[in-house]
């Protein structure tokens, strides 16, 4: 079985291969299929589009079915979410793998669909169904903005092209989903872009090892209220001298029958410089990182 990395090079230069490009086949497909039976006066969204009422009944292959379908047969809704997939989704899969690039979007998505449903319970809202795949592709672009706020994106506005922080689009993308859900407006479900948009930074932060340098870092700083976090032991790396060079000692609470300092280094360290050498920084675990920035920090005092 081949891992998210092998996958990746047996597909290199193949987008017709990549996951990315089956998602959007699908999409595209089943948006021809509904304007087909749509001829028929069969609407196939009343079918497959996700409502509470159904969904308390039973009907929960709904969570998953409402992504594949879109507003028809006007185009532009199944047009701006497949464009929007291929950017994002080449991006995450090429430098992720395509588990994370399926989690990401149907996740990310199921959780849209729920926090509109969620938010059909307010005096201001209907219980309408929702549809599209919006939630899953902002979930992509959120993850993608978490994990690097200071690259530049190109959008076109009226025929423009404006070129933005990753960072400023994804406020913006959350501040016009806020205001979705306060002012719904255009038929379009601010609920469901928020909870993508949410699912898409929490996620990169905590499996992809997006830094702290990001929009809402201090929200989705979840290890200050993790109690298998919070009752660890303080530790610190002082610095020491051995035989004429620089090395680095962990300083901890002593307990009977651990290995030495040195032995903990060894076995901490150089197996994370080894991880980063074969499968580059964004591989790395928030504890990982925590135990890098202590070796380093340590390291900058004695020099």
């Amino acid at each position: 079985m081949l891992d998210d990395r092998d996958y990746m090079r047996s597909t290199e230069g193949s987008f017709r291969r990549t996951i990315t490009f089956y998602l959007i086949a699908a999409i595209v497909g089943l948006f021809f299929v509904q304007c087909f039976l749509l001829l028929g006066r069969f609407n196939l969204a009343d079918v497959l589009a996700l409502r509470r009422e159904e969904l308390f009944h039973g009907e929960i292959w709904r969570l998953l079915t409402f992504q594949f379908v879109h507003e028809c047969p006007w185009p532009m809704h199944v047009l701006f979410n497949s464009v929007g997939l291929y950017f994002m989704g080449v991006v995450i899969e090429e430098n992720y793998g395509p588990r994370h690039l399926l989690r990401l979007f149907f996740l990310g998505g199921t959780l849209g669909g729920l926090v509109h449903l969620a938010t059909t319970y307010l005096p201001h809202q209907t219980s309408v169904g929702v549809i599209g795949a919006s939630g899953g592709v902002l979930a992509l672009l959120g993850a993608y903005a978490t994990l690097n706020p200071w690259r530049e994106m190109c959008f076109v506005f009226l025929f423009f092209p404006v070129r933005l922080r990753a960072s400023v689009v994804l406020w913006f993308l959350l501040g016009m989903a806020l205001f979705g859900i306060i002012f719904p407006f255009g038929g379009v479900s601010g609920a469901a872009h928020l909870g993508g948009l949410l699912f898409g930074i929490g996620y990169a932060r905590r499996a992809l090892g997006a830094s702290d340098d990001f929009p809402l870092a201090k929200l989705f700083n979840w290890e200050a209220v993790l109690p298998s976090r919070r009752n660890r032991p303080s530790r610190t790396f002082e610095p020491s001298r051995s035989n004429g060079g620089t090395s680095i000692e962990l300083s901890r609470p002593a307990k009977a029958g651990e290995p030495s300092s040195g032995d903990f280094i060894s076995r901490e360290v150089d197996p994370i410089l080894d991880k980063i050498s074969a499968h580059g920084i964004h591989s790395l675990t928030d504890r990982e990182r925590k135990i890098l920035e202590q070796a380093r920090a340590a390291m900058a005092k004695r020099s």
